[in-house]
């Protein structure tokens, strides 16, 4: 008699959820964001040569939670507007990392991008005096058996002289 009424009850919780337009991934998609914080912390140039140029992304991530996930990828692209067209460089993390429970951890990432792309870029941004790139990150996170998206989007602003970057 206990099992038929905890299956009433979670099935009543489950109707109220989906009667409020809400589902157990939102709600857990919402504790997620609060346990997990990942965030661009720094993007510097590490190598310059004719074709490419090699773009450093770090990235801090604080698991709040008392669990351990997984990051199973991780996607950086870097574009030329804000619309997020004009693809410059990228890169993948395909490696799958474990971040443990109560830990601040520290990644990077190296983005590859083409020189011919950037220079133009590069020119018309100058002469408009808005120097800046877009970035956007995307991540699967493994979070309680469930993988949940996370996206990231950035502008950076770039001194074309002293080859700094800046997010904002």
């Amino acid at each position: 008699m206990k099992f038929l009424k905890s299956r009433s009850i979670i099935f009543f919780f489950g109707f109220i959820l989906f009667f409020l337009g809400c589902s157990c991934n939102d709600l857990l998609f919402d504790q997620a964001m609060k346990d997990i914080d990942i965030q661009i912390s720094e993007v510097s140039v590490k190598k310059i040569n004719v074709k490419n140029t090699y773009l450093e992304v770090v990235f801090m991530l604080d698991n709040k939670s008392k669990r351990t996930y997984q990051i199973k990828t991780l996607d950086v692209n870097i574009y030329k507007t804000s619309s997020y067209e004009n693809l410059l460089g990228r890169s993948e993390i395909k490696d799958i990392f474990i971040v443990h429970a109560d830990t601040l951890n520290q990644f990077t990432s190296q983005v590859e991008i083409n020189n011919f792309k950037m220079g133009s870029s590069l020119f018309s941004n100058t002469m408009s005096e808005k120097n800046s790139f877009f970035i956007i990150v995307n991540a699967q996170v493994e979070y309680k058996n469930i993988e949940l998206p996370i996206i990231i989007k950035r502008r950076m602003d770039y001194n074309p002289v002293t080859l700094e970057f800046e997010l904002k």
